[in-house]
């Protein structure tokens, strides 16, 4: 790793969790493999963990402190296990369960453009989808939903990873802070895959969550990011990628709405609608192929002077 990282290789947090490399790094913090020396010399269940290490005290420590609160309030198939907290000097850390596979950016980056299979694309939308209703339900939304939080096993189970950009959308939601506000300063997004609203900093809403699932969801089935890997408002509207089904694309344009009060509230909901369009969708998506092109403007000629 090019950074430098918070703790040695060979450091033992708590007398118990050891950490034997450095397996990721980012703005928050730098990821650990580690063994539990507990549950090994005990056999039950995996020895092996994830630790989670804040990069500094002073801006990293709360957004960590702040994600291991939500994961302790949440159980999950789609997000990653919390099995505990503590701090390393200043620093505190989570200790999470290590998940086998890859991320969806590197399983996307070994397709070359080709995108996923369609089956596995909408079985991790689902997956995604499930996970962001459940944060939603705590009245979080995640913030940062792209395909390096994305972790997918072998069989293409996907878990979400990284809370520690989540911000609340209700008032007064539990551990976040007074009156709502977030327990750090800042918003920290990702601009090819944030929203308008995100993009301008205004307040949080679930359906910036939709948004980033729909960008994440197109890059998937086509093969190629809608937006050309731009933020959205440095882009024109998507067309439709060729190959893919129109009643999809219907759902997915919805997603993509830059206006949130034209995207689903709920991400189920768009995951659902995505693997099943409706008669609706449909419809749309065939008014948009049988749509005739605008006309071309006809060239204006210039008369220039010979003498």
């Amino acid at each position: 790793m090019s950074a430098a990282v918070p703790l040695p290789v060979g450091t033992v947090l708590r007398r118990r969790f050891e950490l034997t490399a450095v397996i990721g790094q980012g703005a928050t913090g730098t990821v650990y493999r580690g063994i539990d020396h507990r549950w090994r010399r005990g056999g039950a269940g995996r020895a092996e963990v994830a630790v989670k290490v804040a990069r500094d005290r002073a801006s990293a420590g709360p957004r960590i402190r702040h994600e291991g609160h939500v994961l302790g309030r949440l159980r999950h198939s789609h997000l990653v296990p919390l099995r505990g907290t503590g701090r390393a000097g200043a620093l505190p850390f989570l200790v999470l369960d290590l998940l086998s596979g890859e991320t969806l950016a590197q399983r996307l980056g070994e397709r070359a453009g080709r995108g996923l299979d369609a089956e596995t694309a909408l079985r991790v939308v689902a997956g995604l989808g499930a996970a962001l209703e459940r944060l939603h339900r705590l009245g979080l939304i995640h913030g940062d939903v792209k395909p390096g939080n994305v972790m997918v096993g072998p069989d293409g189970h996907a878990v979400l990873i990284d809370l520690a950009a989540s911000r609340p959308f209700r008032p007064r939601v539990p551990g976040a802070g007074s009156g709502g506000s977030p327990p750090f300063a800042g918003d920290d997004v990702t601009p090819a895959y944030a929203s308008p609203a995100r993009l301008a900093g205004l307040p949080p809403d679930p359906r910036d969550d939709v948004f980033s699932l729909a960008v994440v969801a197109c890059t998937m089935l086509a093969g190629r990011h809608p937006f050309a890997g731009r933020p959205v408002t440095e882009a024109p509207a998507p067309e439709r990628p060729p190959g893919l089904d129109g009643g999809r694309w219907a759902v997915l344009s919805r997603g993509l709405a830059p206006e949130a009060g034209a995207r689903p509230r709920d991400p189920t909901t768009f995951a659902a609608r995505l693997r099943h369009p409706g008669p609706a969708d449909r419809l749309r998506g065939w008014g948009a192929a049988l749509a005739l092109p605008p006309p071309r403007q006809a060239p204006i000629l210039l008369r220039t002077r010979s003498d």
